[in-house]
């Protein structure tokens, strides 16, 4: 009988590599890296007590786990796992569940919550089984790049340029505004409180916000493009990389001021965002959205194709 040990992580590059290998075997549409994990582990919020946790067998780390606390505030915990193809059991799910929701019982949570690929069967099975409700659905949408034709929105962006609306990619906007990180940050606290998500949204102190996005290794201002009316932000849309590559691009977020909306200022971000995509020789584009979002309807409209979605699983403790 095979025997696995879990515990947790081990802060070392050796493993920073090994769990992100186990990582993207598993999430091969979103990939990670070790650098990016590196930097967010050394600026992240000590207040979301985020840990990292292992399996391995015979030495060999075959599952990489997480829990956190949602926000400073509340006792909600976020947590999931990660296996191998190779190694993924019943069994196996079973007992990386109860050692991350034991660890989460040592803070006395009053909910947990736990993200799934609807696909994953045997995740969800332990989860239903186990007094998990579903909660909340966020499909996943692929968009294959090249089958992109940005020339109908050409037409949409000189509209709102008569308008006074531009939109600029965040490496131009640095060029002209000293102001833009915090002015960025600012419009990315204010537009997320508008996201559907299983709690309230509680945005990170500025200074931890800076580190983890503008001085993230991977971190690539010129596929950030923001909507500007005048000098005001209004508009952001992100593309992310997990690695050095640019093969596998992922919207992060996208959102426009409630003042402005219904507009097509979301369109035309984000057909700008794709037409940059394409110029650098990006493959493909990833995106999941709440399932009620007007942005995943976006998404559709502009070409990309639905997935299994992404569900959250909750329990209520107390």
């Amino acid at each position: 009988m095979t025997q696995y040990v879990t515990r947790r992580f081990d802060p070392s590059e050796e493993e920073y590599a090994a769990i992100v290998r186990v990582y993207n075997l598993a999430n091969p549409h979103q990939p990670g890296s070790a650098a990016s994990w590196q930097h967010w582990d050394k600026h992240r919020d000590p207040t979301r007590l985020f840990r990292r946790y292992v399996v391995e067998v015979d030495e060999e780390i075959i599952g990489y786990g997480f829990s956190m606390k949602s926000d400073p505030e509340m006792a909600n915990f976020r947590f999931a796992i990660f296996l191998h193809p190779d190694h993924q059991t019943p069994e196996l799910v079973e007992n990386f569940y109860k050692y991350i929701i034991g660890e989460c019982m040592q803070n006395e949570p009053a909910s947990l919550v736990s993200q799934v690929c609807e696909d994953e069967t045997q995740k969800l099975d332990w989860l239903k089984q186990n007094g998990f409700q579903q909660v909340m659905r966020f499909p996943v949408s692929i968009l294959d790049v090249s089958e992109f034709d940005p020339t109908p929105y050409d037409e949409l962006i000189n509209k709102l340029a008569r308008q006074g609306i531009k939109i600029l990619s965040l490496s131009e906007l640095q060029e002209e505004d000293p102001d833009w990180q915090q002015r960025i940050y600012e419009l990315d606290s204010l537009l997320n409180l508008d996201v559907p998500r299983s709690h309230p949204f509680v945005p990170l102190p500025f200074r931890l916000y800076a580190k983890t996005e503008f001085e993230d290794p991977h971190f690539m201002p010129e596929g950030w493009f923001v909507a500007l009316d005048g000098r005001q932000y209004i508009g952001l849309t992100t593309l992310e990389k997990g690695t050095e590559s640019v093969e596998i691009l992922y919207t992060a977020f996208t959102g426009v001021h409630r003042a402005y909306r219904r507009r097509g200022i979301a369109t035309a971000l984000k057909a700008q965002s794709i037409r940059f995509a394409s110029r650098i020789g990006t493959r493909m584009l990833q995106s999941n959205n709440e399932e009620n979002n007007p942005m995943y309807l976006l998404n559709l409209k502009l070409g990309f194709q639905p997935q299994p979605a992404d569900v959250d699983w909750e329990m209520v403790i107390k």
